[in-house]
Order: C-alpha cells, then sequence, then structure tokens
C-alpha cells in the first residue's frame, strides 16, 4: 500500500558511499546527483527518494541488489546495538511487518546467540543497562499476562516506568528493586487479576464503589481531544495520516462517548493484538534509556502508542462503518510508526511530553 522510499531521511553507511562514488556509467553519474554527499543521504524530491521509479529503486533496477546501502537492504529490519548486546526486530513502519504483528495470536519470543564479535564501546553503563533489561523482561511478561485486561496491562506498565524513574533519580543504589520489577508485588497482583476476571475487567477497590472500565480511565488524560492533541500538533508528511486525524478528531467532536466506547470495545476485541504491540514497543523503546535515562518516558511511549492506535482506528470505523477492523488497525500502525520511528525531532517531542 506505500513505499518505504518515502517520507524521511535513508542514511547510506560509509562503504555504500564510497562504492557509489566509484560507480561509473550512466548509474554512476545519476547517483552523483542523488546523494547528499555532506550527509550521507539520499536526496528526497517530493518527499521521495529521488531514485524511486514507478514504485521501484531505479538503483537496484539499474545496478541489482547489491548495489543497496545498509538502510535499503535491511528495511524492515531493525537493530539496536549496545556495549555487548546487538538487538533485532521489524520496523512497524512497513505494512507488512504491522499486519504480521496484529495478526499474530500466539505470545512474542526472543532468542538468543553468542557470536565472536568485539565491541567497542568506550563509555557504557553497564549496570543500568544490565537492570534496564530485567525492568524490559518484567514489563513483557505483565504485557503477555491474558489473566488481566489490556488496559490493566498497560496501565501496570505505566507505573512501573514511573517507580523505575523515581527510583532512578534517587540514586542507581536504591534503583536496583524498582528496575528489575520488585516493587510490584506479585502476590497482589495475583490478586487484583482474580477480581478483574470476576468483575468481568472493572477495576474495583474494597469499600468503594465500581470504578470507571480500565480503558476508559486509562485514555483520559484530560479528554480524548487532549490526547489526539498530543499527535495533531506534530508534523505530519504523509496526506492519508491527516486524513485519518481529522477524521478521529470529527468523530470526537460529534460524539466523544462513542468513540470513548468503541476504543473500549476494540481494546477488549482486539486485546492480542494490542499485547503484540505493546511488546514490540517495549523490545525497541526501553533499553535505549541507557544512554538519556529517561525510563518513564520510553515505557509511556510504548503505552500511549497502542492507546493511539485504537482511538485513531476507532474515530475512522466510526466514520466509515463495515471496513475490515484489523486491516484498519494494521494500517493505522504502520502510519503511526512512520509518523514516530523514523522521525527523531517527533519521537524526541512526544518523548519529552511523558518527561
Amino acid at each position: 500500500p506505500d513505499t518505504c522510499c518515502r517520507g524521511w531521511r535513508i542514511s547510506i553507511d560509509e562503504a555504500s558511499l564510497k562504492k557509489y562514488a566509484k560507480m561509473k556509467g550512466l548509474i554512476g553519474n545519476r547517483l552523483r546527483n542523488s546523494v547528499d554527499w555532506h550527509n550521507g543521504i539520499f536526496r528526497l524530491y517530493r518527499g521521495k527518494c529521488v531514485l524511486l521509479e514507478d514504485g521501484l529503486c531505479g538503483l537496484q533496477l539499474e545496478a541489482g541488489e547489491e548495489a543497496l546501502c545498509d538502510t535499503c537492504r535491511q528495511y524492515p529490519r531493525h537493530e539496536e546495538e549496545y556495549d555487548h548486546v546487538r538487538e533485532h526486530s521489524l520496523s512497524l513502519s512497513c505494512p507488512e511487518a504491522a499486519r504480521m504483528t496484529i495478526f499474530r495470536e500466539t505470545p512474542l519470543r526472543f532468542t538468543e546467540w553468542e557470536t565472536d564479535e568485539e565491541d567497542d564501546f568506550d563509555e557504557f553503563d553497564a549496570v543500568l543497562f544490565a537492570q534496564l533489561r530485567e525492568l524490559r523482561s518484567t514489563m513483557i511478561r505483565t504485557a503477555q499476562n491474558r489473566e488481566l485486561p489490556l488496559p490493566e496491562r498497560l496501565r501496570r506498565i505505566t507505573v512501573l516506568g514511573q517507580q523505575a524513574q523515581s527510583a532512578l533519580a534517587e540514586g542507581l543504589e536504591q534503583a536496583g528493586s524498582a528496575l528489575e520489577g520488585g516493587l510490584e508485588q506479585p502476590a497482589r497482583l495475583a490478586a487484583e487479576a482474580d477480581c478483574l476476571k470476576q468483575t468481568g475487567g472493572m477495576a474495583v477497590k474494597e469499600g468503594e464503589a465500581e470504578m470507571e472500565d480500565p480503558a476508559v480511565s486509562l485514555l483520559v488524560p484530560t479528554t480524548l481531544k487532549a490526547e489526539l492533541s498530543l499527535l495533531r500538533e506534530l508534523p505530519v508528511r504523509d496526506d492519508r495520516w491527516q486524513e485519518m486525524l481529522d477524521c478521529t478528531w470529527e468523530q470526537l467532536c460529534l460524539a466523544e462517548d462513542k468513540v470513548r466506547l468503541l476504543t473500549g470495545e476494540w481494546m477488549k476485541k482486539y486485546e492480542t493484538a494490542g499485547e503484540q504491540l505493546l511488546v514490540q514497543l517495549l523490545y525497541v523503546y526501553l533499553c535505549g534509556a541507557v544512554y538519556d535515562r529517561q525510563i518513564s518516558a520510553k515505557s509511556s511511549l510504548a503505552v500511549r502508542s497502542v492507546v493511539w492506535i485504537f482511538l485513531v482506528s476507532a474515530g475512522n470505523a466510526l466514520a466509515e462503518p463495515g471496513q475490515n477492523e484489523k486491516k484498519i488497525l494494521t494500517e493505522v500502525t504502520w502510519r503511526l510508526a512512520r509518523l514516530i520511528e523514523h522521525d527523531d525531532e517527533n519521537l524526541a517531542r512526544l518523548e519529552s511530553t511523558f518527561d
């Protein structure tokens, strides 16, 4: 439904830049005009790579697959490299990767193996990184706890991130238990899980009246309009995404209660899809806090991204009833990912909102 050669800067690795500078003939001449040599990226024309031809890569057409730079050859495979660990995932900005995530039913699993490579990180907080990995494992176990409704899993992960951030601010020595998820007591969580099952997913405290549906309470920092405004304030380079945002905003203006209700219903109906999205986002985002120590911001961004996906999907489904619901979820997922994953300014702006 779209090309990966549009909407963002495509970085070129050093080896490919050297190769392109030496290429001869028509493709060599074309490359010299198509590369921003100072910044090491392909030039864009109307938001698309100048080498794009009718949806296909002109470089690959003329010089073969081996001519592709690392970014183009690997996408949508995503890589994060730390001191002694290299982590691989699929980028949700790819429509097919998003579809695979939305339609997956079994819990996501991660495999590990060792290589003989040497790491070359001169300065790296290995202690914090180890604790972040433990925290992420705890969050992923929480995200995959299918005894709990999805909104409750989102809430607990938000709390875990906030607890870990507070502990880290007090000093690394005191942060261990929070970073390892130790502040969420297993017995209490099990009791809450039983309560939630017995009340059909409603959060109830002893001696109090029933609280709101967790899907509703989670979605209201102030109003749903305020929630959607976080996305509407970001620069948008995708006309279709702008249409989807505008459509949701219009539905909120017409009947916010209907949007709220449908969003909650979809979070229950497609909670496995929400789980898969949440796990993948936590896996990609959280350990980056080893560099900026913004644990809560990164876990909150993962949580809120799931909320945004369901909110925008519900808004568009209300506007055009009868659409394939999982198809809507898939499209919203990859278009949102393109807004955030490949735009450092947008990513930083959202993280600062949750700081």
